[in-house]
């Protein structure tokens, strides 16, 4: 079991201190259209608060009239989270065969394959995790969800001359119907895999409408409701 499991610790985290400190930080930026947003999270009864904690950690949109607080909400969650993997006394061990799609340190789906650039790790593919940034090796051409490799396609969006419009790859696999998204830092060093994951919602959409493949990254700040 991951030593940080979401399932057992999701309703013992007390996040208020992280998000206190996440909104005083904010209050100085945002205008006075993000404010009421800002005073919604301060003054939300807990166990409001908690109920949203449990839809953003199982990748759910949540109350209509609440998807506006959420990504601040999924932030705090990040930051707490990525503390609790800092003070971990021991590193996790690359976990077996039959979790190798889940995080090590929390137990929480990926949110992108990332393809290193560092001399030492060239190539190397590793997962990033959505929550707690927890990043693990996997061996390239094999589908994180299902372990196959027979199937797999590298999609992405082209413009009109046949170039790719974004660095960042859809890895679908034909075996499970699933996609993760793959960034190769080698031809962008810069890519961010939550952040780019965000900018790259036009592949998802693409995806979405073609209907042959589902997401299975996990990104808290993508709040996608009906």
């Amino acid at each position: 079991m991951a030593p940080l499991s979401v399932d057992a610790l999701r309703r013992d985290v007390d996040l208020q201190g992280e998000l206190s400190v996440l909104l005083d930080a904010l209050d100085l930026h945002v205008g006075e259209a993000q404010r009421p947003l800002i005073e919604r999270l301060r003054n939300m009864p807990s166990e409001e608060r908690d109920s949203l904690v449990v839809a953003l950690l199982d990748g759910q949109p949540g109350p209509e009239e609440d998807r506006g607080v959420m990504p601040l909400l999924a932030a705090a969650l990040q930051v707490a989270w990525v503390r609790l993997v800092e003070v971990l006394p021991d590193v996790p061990k690359r976990p077996p065969a039959e979790a190798r799609s889940i995080c090590p340190c929390c137990g929480s789906a990926p949110v992108a394959s990332v393809i290193q650039n560092a001399p030492e790790y060239r190539g190397a593919r590793y997962l990033q995790c959505g929550l707690c940034a927890t990043q693990w090796y996997l061996e390239r051409a094999r589908c994180s969800v299902c372990d196959q490799t027979g199937k797999l396609e590298y999609l992405s969006l082209e413009d009109e001359e046949g170039n790719p419009w974004l660095p960042v790859q859809a890895e679908t696999c034909g075996d499970c119907h699933s996609y993760l998204k793959i960034m190769p830092r080698e031809i962008d060093a810069r890519l961010e895999a939550v952040a780019d994951d965000l900018a790259s919602l036009a592949l998802d959409l693409s995806l979405g409408e073609d209907g042959t493949f589902q997401r299975s990254g996990y990104n808290p700040l993508l709040i996608v409701g009906d």
